[in-house]
C-alpha cells in the first residue's frame, strides 16, 4: 500500500523527535478522513505512545444535534 512506506518514514521522524504535519488529499476529499484515521493507525501500530486522533468535524453526523430547519417548505 502506498502509505505503508510514507508510515515507515513519518515514524522514523517521530522516533528522532521530528513532529511532522502530514496532509491527505483525495480527489474530492470525501474519503480524506478515513485515509487519515488508516495512516494514524499504520503510525501507532510502530509508535503506540502516539496519541489517538480527535474526532474531525462531521465524522459522527449521526451525533449531530438537530439543525433546527427540518425542511424549507
Amino acid at each position: 500500500a502506498p502509505l505503508q512506506g510514507w508510515a515507515d518514514r513519518v515514524s522514523g521522524w517521530l522516533q528522532q523527535g521530528i513532529i511532522p504535519w502530514f496532509f491527505v488529499h483525495t480527489p474530492g476529499d470525501y474519503t480524506a478522513p478515513q485515509l487519515a484515521r488508516a495512516f494514524h493507525q499504520m503510525l501507532r501500530h510502530r509508535s503506540p505512545a502516539l496519541p489517538a486522533l480527535a474526532d474531525f468535524p462531521g465524522e459522527h453526523p449521526e451525533l449531530a444535534e438537530p439543525s433546527g430547519q427540518l425542511s424549507l417548505f
